[in-house]
């Protein structure tokens, strides 16, 4: 790899994703990171693709080499940025959707590439972090649109909604009914979904299933059982009015 070719990546990386972007005042390093993040995935996804001689960079990697040949910004110290951007990102709510067909028998997962130890991917519901300034609704709709091609806008109730306290950060899961079993999934995320599938609600992935669908596997078994029970009643939950009434005076004719 020529050193001219990597510092012409650089500097394309650097137009592209952090010079020419518009930053908030208050937050300007926690966007800067966000911005050199979106320049980590474009590296990966084209130029090493089109140059496989250019090295595998981490995020802090790439921080140190991007800040280094911009003098705006040289003085900044990336250890420190990255260290302060990884803590506001696992501090940020996690959000996703629980689709789910008319019958509640079936519930969709998306299978996540392969990193680290994990050599073979694991199952999962459509999900991600919680953008700046943004509410958990529309970090839904993001992230279900991003990863499996699907627009959930005017669909999500609070009252389908389970939350959770996943190692300290909050975890909203919202669920969605009467999606069609023949619907087509696309991602539009790069390297980060290798499949869509439906599955039955009652052989859901437990030995290659991510650590949020295994903490909420029997909540979303105990509300489907629940919407099934309210259903089979007509919408509301059968009362025996001979012991609603048994301690009543009034007798019911």
């Amino acid at each position: 790899m020529s050193r001219q070719l990597k510092t012409q990546v650089f500097k394309d990386l650097l137009s592209r994703f952090v010079i020419n972007t518009n930053y908030n005042e208050k937050n300007w390093e926690l966007d800067l990171i966000e911005n050199v993040q979106k320049a980590e995935w474009f590296y990966k996804d084209f130029y090493q693709k089109k140059h496989p001689s250019l090295p595998d960079l981490t995020l802090g990697k790439l921080c140190y080499e991007l800040l280094s040949i911009y003098k705006p910004l040289k003085q900044q110290d990336s250890r420190r940025l990255i260290t302060n951007y990884k803590k506001y990102r696992n501090d940020q709510p996690k959000c996703g959707s629980i689709l789910l067909t008319r019958d509640l028998d079936k519930v969709l997962l998306v299978l996540g590439v392969p990193h680290g130890k994990n050599k073979k991917g694991k199952w999962g519901f459509p999900k991600g972090t919680l953008e700046l300034d943004e509410s958990t609704k529309d970090c839904v709709i993001r992230e279900t649109r991003e990863e499996i091609g699907y627009d959930l806008a005017g669909k999500l109730n609070e009252k389908n909604c389970l939350k959770k306290k996943l190692k300290s950060t909050l975890s909203y899961m919202y669920i969605v009914t009467d999606v069609d079993p023949n619907q087509k999934f696309n991602t539009e995320t790069r390297n980060e979904i290798q499949d869509i599938k439906w599955f039955p609600v009652d052989k859901i992935p437990s030995k290659d299933s991510n650590y949020v669908l295994n903490k909420y596997r029997q909540e979303l078994l105990n509300w489907i059982k629940f919407k099934k029970s309210e259903r089979n009643n007509g919408g509301g939950i059968k009362i025996d009015l001979k012991t609603l009434f048994s301690n009543s005076k009034e007798k019911i004719n």
